[in-house]
């Protein structure tokens, strides 16, 4: 079990594979987490004994019942999803479909289920969560400051007006799910340092520090909220918890002044510019808009929703012109809130399945508190920490796996009832017998589905090093049917294409990109680019009446892009469809707020004409 904690609670958070895998921050993890799982489920001798300890504790019934009724409901709104395969493989962006929800959840019961049969194991499990969570803040830490071997700094650099911002993503992939994971690890090393002694004490204290100072550098404020809210939480659980000691003031006074310092220092510069740009948006953004059109969708499909990880395609016809007007050219893969994802994605059951996980956490915590465990206000911070920053995020599979991994701890914590006694051994032998096959069987599905990702990934990843007929051709041969690359594959075809030297390459090439974008049209999570593509494919090779079907495509999946409107404002100028051609550019100008030079023109070279 001891791999699995490893794994679990440091390999999987912060491996990447820049060079190796197309999709580096969340391939790699979702490789391990299907063999870290399989691993967990192989255990056939323990595991009967281990369930036994787990099933004896009041919160480990709750847990077991919970975990089963989420992967029921996850099975059957990823069955009647509006793209079931989409569901059931998840997402290119976060990969979090039924298979990598399993994965979490067999993880987090075998886990579990270990710490409660041997509680000894929750000292060095929190201590591999606190060396994860050391090693990834230093390295975030090295992000600001422009240190960086393994990933490009462009992919976290962004720039407004003549300042630079930069927002470490660390191993995440990005600075939110960075933040989140990071708020969890500073309580589980104020919870290390209440229960483990000399270096290991330290370590912890210096991990804290750490950590604080990397979610400060990664200027997420719902990282920093949930840091405070978590400290307030810990404070009203257990007053006794926080002692101020004159060294405690001493070091609060330094830390503020070396703060100030930095800040208007040039070293500074690129948190202050992160500072005035939060400033410009101090309601958050686009969430606001995004929160309430959310609603809308949910009110379409309340029940089932429309299935996991679905959100980018389906929440097009329901964006707002407002929020449309805001970002013109941005496509929302998720609501960017937790609760809000449950119910657009699985209807009021899923809402109601996350307060259940809530109350859950609850529950573990008062049971730790019975069983005077020490690490009981610490974790409950976490778990605090965690739902303060999921409501501003995305559900990502490295944090909630750390919040499953420490109500794990929290429910190994509690005293076990006295009436529960263990299985006799003649019922374990058969119930061993039992679990060979579909524990065997599940492993199985998790390391064949492991296995073809990360080939599907590395064969991607040759793509993009070397695009043609030939390595497409490759790489579908082991595509997952659901979330593809293809849309991007079309894209890069695309390119190349007009660098090949004979008409025959050309053709060849040519071809494999209308294949590419054709098959998009299936595997593409944002349908309204699939086609839209697609129509600048059709409009290269003269096909009028392609492109048009194409272009209207794109207008019914995302009524408000404004680009879709845009292209066929230009189309029809062409065919001589003056005034449809005017209302498509008037429309794609307010849709874009008249911010592209491009789109203004268009408009005004139909007056012009009409003139």
């Amino acid at each position: 079990m001891w791999l699995v904690y490893l794994l679990a609670g440091a390999v999987i958070p912060l491996l990447i594979s820049p060079g190796l895998l197309f999709h580096y921050d969340i391939a790699p993890k979702i490789v391990l987490l299907a063999a870290a799982a399989a691993l967990a489920l192989l255990r056939f001798r323990e595991l009967p004994g281990e369930a036994t300890a787990l099933w004896s504790r009041r919160e480990g019934r709750w847990f077991i019942a919970l975990a089963a009724a989420q992967l029921t409901w996850f099975g059957i709104t990823a069955a009647t999803s509006t793209r079931p395969w989409l569901s059931l493989f998840g997402s290119g962006w976060r990969r979090f479909g039924f298979i990598e929800a399993l994965s979490l959840v067999v993880i987090a019961i075998a886990v579990s289920a270990a710490l409660s049969a041997r509680p000894g194991g929750i000292r060095p499990l929190l201590r591999v969560i606190v060396c994860a969570g050391l090693l990834g803040s230093v390295y975030g830490i090295s992000q600001y400051f422009g240190v960086d071997p393994l990933q490009p700094a462009t992919v976290y650099l962004a720039h407004a007006g003549d300042s630079t911002i930069v927002r470490p993503p660390g191993t995440m992939g990005h600075a939110d799910y960075f933040g989140w994971w990071l708020a969890i690890e500073f309580f589980c090393s104020i919870a290390l340092a209440k229960i483990d002694l000399g270096p290991w004490k330290r370590l912890a204290t210096i991990t804290a520090v750490c950590v604080g100072v990397a979610v400060l550098l990664s200027g997420t404020r719902a990282a920093m909220l949930a840091i405070v809210v978590g400290l307030v939480g810990m404070a009203l659980e257990s007053p006794s918890s926080i002692r101020f000691r004159r060294r405690h003031f001493a070091a609060a006074g330094l830390a503020v002044i070396l703060l100030a310092a930095f800040l208007v220092s040039p070293a500074g510069a690129r948190l202050r510019a992160r500072a005035v740009w939060a400033g410009d948006e101090p309601a958050g953004g686009a969430r606001p808009l995004i929160w309430r059109d959310s609603l809308r969708m949910a009110a379409a499909r309340p029940v089932l929703g429309f299935g996991p990880e679905t959100f980018l395609a389906a929440f097009a016809t329901y964006q707002s012109e407002d929020l449309s007007r805001l970002f013109p050219d941005f496509h929302h893969e998720s609501p960017h809130n937790v609760p809000l994802d449950a119910l657009t994605s699985m209807g009021a059951p899923g809402l109601l399945l996350v307060a259940a996980w809530a109350a859950l956490a609850g529950f573990a915590v008062a049971g730790a508190r019975r069983a005077t465990s020490p690490i009981a206000a610490p974790l409950l911070a976490a778990l605090i920490a965690s739902a303060a920053a999921g409501m501003f995020s995305a559900a990502s599979p490295c944090p909630v796996l750390l919040s499953l991994l420490v109500i794990g701890i929290l429910i190994a914590s509690c005293s076990p009832e006295t009436r529960q006694t263990d299985a006799p051994r003649n019922d374990g032998a058969r119930l061993r017998w039992l679990l060979y096959p579909i524990c065997g069987s599940l492993a199985l599905t998790l390391v064949a589905f492991g296995a073809v990702y990360a080939v599907m990934e590395f064969r991607l990843d040759r793509f993009k090093e070397n695009p043609g007929a030939s390595s497409y051709q490759s790489l579908l041969e082991v595509s997952l049917p659901g979330a593809a690359d293809d849309l991007y594959a079309s894209r890069v075809l695309q390119q190349e294409c007009g660098k090949r030297g004979s008409f025959v390459e050309y053709v060849m090439c040519t071809q494999q990109a209308v294949r590419a974008g054709g098959r998009a049209l299936r595997t593409a999570d944002d349908i309204a680019n699939a086609w839209y593509s697609l129509a600048m494919l059709s409009a290269s090779q003269n096909d009028i009446r392609g492109t048009r079907r194409e272009i209207e495509a794109a207008v019914s999946a995302s009524p408000n892009w404004f680009k879709p409107h845009w292209a066929l404002a230009r189309l029809l100028l062409q065919t001589g469809e003056t005034r449809q051609a005017n209302a498509e550019a008037t429309r794609a100008g307010f849709l874009d707020s008249n911010r592209d030079p491009e789109v203004v023109k268009t408009l005004q070279d139909l007056t012009a004409r009409q003139r």
